[in-house]
Order: C-alpha cells, then structure tokens, then sequence
C-alpha cells in the first residue's frame, strides 16, 4: 500500500506514529487500542457482518411470517380458495421491494387468508421451528406452506388459529427435522406472503408466493 493510501486509515495512520518513534511505550498501547477500535480488523469481516445482518432482518420479514407486524390486524381471517398453480402464479406487485418490507405486508394477496386442496407431499421441522409442508395441486407443481412456532406468534391477532393448525399436525404426523414423507390430501388454510425466490414453490415472478403462517390443517379435501 502507499504512503497516501496509509494515510488514509485510522489503521495505517497510528502505526506509523509508532514507526517514527514519536510515541512512548505508554503511549504507544493507546494507540494500539485506538487502531482495533477504528476497525483495523479484515474488511472482509466487517462485510459479511453487515450481509448477515440483513439475511437476518429485511430480508427475513420474520414479523410479518409471524402475523405480529403492524398490519396483521389487518389480516382478512375468511379464507379464499385457492388452488396451488393459482397461489404459484401469484405475482409481487410492480415496484413492490421485499427487502424494504421487513415489518410490512405488500398488497391484498399479504391481507388475505386462502384455502388450498392438494396432496401434501412432505412436512419437516426446520431450525427456525416452522413445519414446513409441500403441498402438490393437480398440474405436478408445488407450493410452500409454513405454520411458525406458536410462541414467536405471541401477540398476534390470529395466534389461535396459527396454535390450533401447529397443534393439528403435530398430533397427526409428530414432524422432526428429518422430511417426513406424506402423500395424502389435505386442506390447508394460511395467509399469503412473498417469500424469496428459491427452488421449492418458487412462482417465477421473482419471489416464491406460499402461505405464512399457517391457519388451520385438515386431513383429505373440503
């Protein structure tokens, strides 16, 4: 690195007051102090803090797969049918930004409540303590349906009905975190949300559309 660009960091600019020996050995420890201070650490570190970070809050919308952000009691609790290619092609609305939407819900479709009928492929427990379930509709596609851990939907206007749907299919398939083949109908009814893309349930709109949280489960078709 050059001179200047030494100059231009806190790092840098405390030693090479060391250097030129202008500092005491007393004196010379404050400054060592300072420099950790100043974030004379890797860059590379102070980076992948500030990515975490956002994997961990705009990015999650946790409040809002919750049902405890401030729209949630916005929420219509009748629920709609909706079939799995429906909820799929379900697009986010023009210039809506999932990431500057951490505690906010986007649209009618996040203020809805939907039914769907299908064969419910799979359920795991995952590590941020959702059930997540693959619902299958007739076409072969599949679509994401997740019921939270009920104690991180304390406070919400629709906790009952969350507990009453994580209650159901605990009894009915004991989920663990290994996937749990299933292969038989179901009915499943939860709020819409946009999640982000991914492979499983992904609409191809630019986020994966599903159902979070989870609002009631019953076994065979409505």
């Amino acid at each position: 690195m050059t001179d200047e660009g030494k100059q231009a960091t806190p790092c840098f600019a405390g030693l090479r007051m060391l250097d030129n020996g202008i500092m005491n050995r007393r004196n010379g420890a404050i400054v060592v102090a300072a420099v950790l201070l100043a974030g004379c650490g890797s860059s590379s570190d102070t980076t992948a803090g500030k990515v975490a970070g956002q994997a961990d809050g705009a990015a999650s919308r946790v409040d809002v797969k919750h049902a405890i952000d401030p729209d949630a009691k916005d929420i219509d609790q009748t629920p709609k049918d909706i079939s799995v290619e429906e909820l799929l092609a379900t697009k986010l609305p023009d210039g809506a930004d999932l990431g500057k939407a951490n505690d906010r819900r986007i649209g009618d479709f996040e203020k809805s409540t939907f039914r769907v009928n299908g064969t419910l492929k799979s359920v795991v427990l995952r590590k941020d303590g959702d059930y997540y379930m693959v619902m299958q509709g007739k076409s072969g596609a599949t679509a994401v349906i997740e019921v939270p851990d009920p104690k991180l939907a304390k406070g919400s206007p629709i906790y009952n009905k969350i507990l009453a749907a994580r209650n159901a299919i605990e009894s009915k398939y004991h989920p663990t975190d290994k996937p749990k083949d299933i292969n038989e109908p179901a009915t499943i009814e939860g709020v819409g949300f946009y999640g982000w893309k991914s492979k499983q349930g992904a609409g191809g709109h630019g986020s994966s559309p599903r159902l979070m949280p989870g609002t009631g489960f019953t076994q065979g078709k409505s």
